[in-house]
């Protein structure tokens, strides 16, 4: 773990502002699944291209998660089948930074992730009618169809690539 946070302090942080000025609302993600062991070696290679999301002195940054869906689970059975022009519902919150958004992600048949968000005080685990018409106003669902579902909490690394910064 030293290895890694010592590599990690190596990459130039980028703020929160900054990271306004990348278009990450709509965006296209790629993902990669590979051994742990290979993540210090993957980011030392990479260091000089990429910047690293820095938020109160982490570059380790914690988010929580509750994810909504219909009782028959429409969202995630469109994910599970690779279905195109999909929704995604969640409150996300932004651990160091304070932040707290309900979150509609469209991700469309060009494989481009759109996104639609707006501020909350907290996660909502029953949604309010404010929320219920953001989500109506943002996809195809229903707000009064949506339920909680998921709830998960994970730490992120973000990098942004210096072209895009």
């Amino acid at each position: 773990m030293n290895q890694l946070n010592d590599i990690l302090n190596q990459l130039a942080p980028i703020s929160l502002e900054e990271m306004d000025r990348v278009k990450l609302q709509n965006r296209t993600d790629t993902k990669f699944v590979f051994e742990v062991d290979l993540l210090s070696i993957i980011l030392s290679e990479i260091k000089d291209d990429y910047s690293i999301l820095e938020i109160k002195e982490k570059r380790k940054n914690s988010y929580q998660t509750l994810y909504y869906d219909t009782k028959e689970l429409q969202s995630y059975t469109q994910h599970h089948n690779g279905k195109a022009n999909r929704i995604k519902v969640r409150f996300r919150k932004y651990i160091e930074s304070d932040l707290n958004y309900l979150e509609v992600k469209f991700k469309n048949n060009k494989s481009r992730t759109i996104k639609f968000r707006k501020k909350t005080n907290d996660i909502e685990t029953q949604l309010s009618s404010n929320s219920k018409k953001f989500i109506e106003k943002n996809s195809f669902y229903k707000g009064d169809k949506m339920v909680p579902i998921l709830w998960n909490k994970f730490t992120r690394l973000t990098l942004v690539h210096k072209m895009n910064d």
